[in-house]
């Protein structure tokens, strides 16, 4: 019976008091990581609710565009394209000249 004392008390408690500091060690690890974890995937869910409202602000804000460039497609189909890019070029120069005249009122005023 000694024998199975001194076994006991040298070689089976020391062997079981490491493996609970190893397996207390891994569940702390374990523990520490779903913390970092559930942090980021927070910051993650934060991120996609703020993309998709920009999203939805950006769908939004589309939408007269769409029908201008619509209208833009039918206007073009109704005038002939080459009657519409005449056009478009003859209210460009107007809008450039009239920039223009702005400016140097602006120039002179100062």
């Amino acid at each position: 019976m000694p024998q199975a004392k001194a076994y006991h008390e040298k070689v089976a408690l020391p062997l079981v008091q490491k493996l609970k500091d190893v397996i207390r060690g891994v569940l702390l690890r374990y523990f520490e990581n779903i913390k970092e974890l559930k942090t980021a995937l927070d910051r993650a869910n934060g991120q996609v609710q703020d993309l998709s409202k920009q999203v939805k602000k950006y769908e939004s804000d589309l939408a007269p565009l769409k029908e201008i460039e619509r209208n833009y497609r039918h206007l073009r189909r109704g005038l002939g394209e080459n009657q519409a890019d005449r056009i478009i070029h003859e209210v460009k120069i107007r809008v450039l000249a009239q920039q223009q005249t702005q400016s140097v009122k602006r120039d002179h005023m100062r």
